[in-house]
């Protein structure tokens, strides 16, 4: 089984970059600070590049952007609050249009599904 994600703090990776910039061997510095080696090896490569890098969640990235998603979030609280609940198809329709204008992509039933996980104060209509 793999290792549990973010394990360590931001203060414990930037100590340990720190440790891998000034040569430090990688296997001593993952051994002291459980983070694991490839996460490390690249947080010091970029380092060393110059490259600052954000700890990120695993995963590809959402195909709309956060500020799009929130658009959508805020525009179906709003009807449901108004008592106009939105069917899941309108939803997802209104996605595609926003992603087709935005960079030509599709979404499809994985991305809605996918996007009430990420919104769970959202209730859809069941048409």
């Amino acid at each position: 089984m793999g290792q549990r994600l973010g394990k360590y703090s931001d203060d414990e990776l930037e100590a340990a970059v720190q440790a891998g910039l000034a040569r430090a061997r990688m296997t001593t510095v993952r051994d002291d600070t459980e983070i694991p080696y490839n996460t490390l090896k690249q947080y010091v490569l970029d380092a060393r590049k110059g490259v600052k890098r954000d700890k990120r969640c695993p995963g590809p990235k959402t195909l709309l952007s956060k500020e799009a998603e929130e658009n959508l979030r805020d525009c179906v609280l709003g009807r449901q609050h108004a008592g106009h609940p939105v069917v899941r198809h309108e939803l997802l329709e209104k996605a595609q249009q926003i992603a087709h204008l935005v960079s030509g992509i599709t979404v499809g039933e994985g991305w809605l599904r996918r996007f009430i996980e990420r919104h769970p104060s959202l209730t859809l209509r069941a048409s």
